[in-house]
């Protein structure tokens, strides 16, 4: 994944670097400290605690459920129809409120940053999808990160009130590709009026640090495809994007056999793979 911010007065995009994480960590500085932690090369406490306990500051959250699961999809998700599977959904949230309050301090504000992903956590049921985010809203420290993933067709003005609300301050937003013929060799189902009218709703709520996510490596693309949809991307003015090269997984591939037609499909899925280093025959086509 490449990761492009967007800095400086001039907006322009640069890579940006990944953290590493766990932090290093230099042993036996935690009894200078005073408080039983290890300290950070930096010389920033927080580390992990002498007696082996995990003390949380980075969450993630996983919301398997989606309107229709994706063909390029290799993430543990399920499409579930609203509102008839809604019982499901249900007791996932129940489920999850109680890993929280098991692991996570009552009244202690220690996470730093907070992700909630997917699937797609916008699909639930707009008051299930705030009971989950009140649960780790109070457990946030004050100005923390409080992130939430979304799909066009699944936020409007009224779930992106609902999750401000509550403290979530960026939403990440997997838009893929602006080019429909792409989203369908993806096996996504998502149409272009959702895509503006998601991207119209952000700007129209305030949401200012929201992130867009594009896949490249798409089977069919062309270097034009993806310099429009770079494009189109930096039109948008999100404050981040992601960058994704698209993984062929067996069950991708075997998607694409079907829609296509496996000599159609190796055709359109060759570029790509030869760029990173797969050719037909090898491994990386194997089903087709």
């Amino acid at each position: 994944m490449t990761d492009l911010q967007a800095t400086g007065e001039d907006d322009h995009l640069e890579a940006g670097a990944e953290k590493r994480w766990p932090p290093p960590q230099v042993p036996g500085k935690g009894a200078e400290a005073g408080d039983g932690t290890y300290v950070n090369e930096d010389g920033e406490g927080g580390g992990r605690p002498i007696d082996g306990s995990a003390r949380v500051r980075h969450l993630y959250l996983h919301i398997p459920f989606c309107r229709a699961r994706c063909a390029y999809c290799d993430f543990a998700s399920t499409s579930l129809p609203l509102p008839e599977a809604s019982g499901l959904a249900e007791r996932y949230v129940e489920a999850l409120k109680g890993e929280c309050e098991a692991r996570l301090p009552w009244g202690e504000r220690g996470l730093e940053t907070v992700y909630v992903g997917g699937g797609t956590p916008t699909h639930l049921p707009l008051p299930l999808l705030v009971r989950v985010l009140e649960q780790v809203a109070i457990r946030l420290q004050p100005g923390g990160e409080f992130t939430v993933e979304a799909n066009p067709g699944t936020i409007d003005a009224a779930v992106l009130e609902a999750m401000s609300g509550v403290g979530v301050n960026r939403v990440s937003l997997g838009v893929q590709s602006f080019d429909p013929r792409l989203r369908s060799n993806l096996g996504r189902s998502v149409e272009q009026a959702e895509i503006d009218h998601a991207m119209g709703n952000l700007r129209q709520t305030g949401f200012e640090n929201w992130n867009l996510d594009v896949v490249f490596g798409i089977p069919g693309a062309r270097a034009v495809d993806i310099r429009r949809d770079l494009e189109r991307a930096v039109e948008a003015c999100p404050a981040h994007i992601s960058l994704y090269d698209l993984t062929y997984t067996s069950a991708y591939t075997a998607y694409l056999a079907a829609k296509l037609g496996s000599k159609a499909a190796e055709r359109a899925a060759r570029p790509s793979l030869r760029r990173g280093g797969y050719f037909p025959g090898g491994a990386g086509l194997s089903s087709l």
